[in-house]
């Protein structure tokens, strides 16, 4: 699995076949989230057809269903085989392959979330997470659409980091949230659901990192001399 390690793309042709999910899931479409960005035409077929994937992965743990223990194994390895290779790592220069290939390396994370139990060995996830980091300063925050995927691939990444990333995906979720004004955990919930989102995984661990992001706006309250307002922050609370 080192592809899934690195995101890189795997040594041997993924070969696509249909993923079966327990019962037949009608093809749903996809989170608005998503569909915002298909519509701005910054995504392609392939990783939207992938995110269609992953969206009914999240249904099958979000409605509980009998068999969505079964997607430990064989469907979510393939969907994770899938990710990288449909990286292409000679095409990062404009916006729309910079959000797609965003999107790409936090599925990988995002998916790990769903699981009940790591796998045996576990996989180490330190390039993947560095590689996100790397494309997400390039994501521009000059229009919603991209402001909203950036925010929810910040929680991802700081799903899995600890130290000194953790602090880093917190610190530019900081500052993202307090330049859209998002100043409650139910507002950012908002957004947040727009994504990919299972309530009984992800509501306790990410309202978490909500409070370690307004713990960190207090601590750089009390470093400021001068005013929040003046600095043109907006209080998290």
């Amino acid at each position: 699995m080192g592809c899934l390690e690195t995101g890189s793309n795997p040594r041997f042709q993924f070969v696509n076949a249909s993923i079966t999910i327990g019962p037949l899931i009608a093809s749903p479409s996809l989170s608005p989230g998503f569909e915002r960005l298909i519509q701005s035409q910054l995504l392609d077929g392939d990783l939207a057809t992938l995110l269609g994937d992953i969206e009914n992965c999240t249904r099958a743990f979000k409605f509980q269903m009998p068999l969505a223990a079964d997607l430990e194994s064989t469907s979510i390895r393939i969907i994770q085989y899938q990710i990288p290779s449909q990286i292409d790592e000679s095409s990062f220069q404009d916006q729309r392959s910079v959000i797609q290939q965003s999107i790409r390396l936090g599925a990988i994370l995002y998916i790990e979330t769903l699981r009940q139990k790591p796998l045996v060995g576990g996989i180490d996830y330190t390039l993947v997470r560095s590689r996100l980091k790397i494309h997400l300063l390039r994501i521009e925050t000059t229009c919603t659409v991209t402001i909203d995927v950036l925010i929810w691939l910040l929680f991802v990444g700081a799903n899995f980091s600890e130290r000194a990333d953790r602090s880093w995906f917190l610190a530019k979720l900081l500052d993202v949230l307090g330049q859209e004004g998002i100043n409650t955990w139910d507002d950012a919930k908002v957004l947040l659901v727009r994504f990919l989102w299972v309530e009984s995984i992800h509501e306790e661990f990410w309202q978490q990192l909500w409070k370690e992001v307004e713990a960190m706006w207090a601590t750089r309250l009390e470093d400021m001399n001068t005013p929040a307002l003046r600095l043109g922050y907006r209080p998290i609370s």
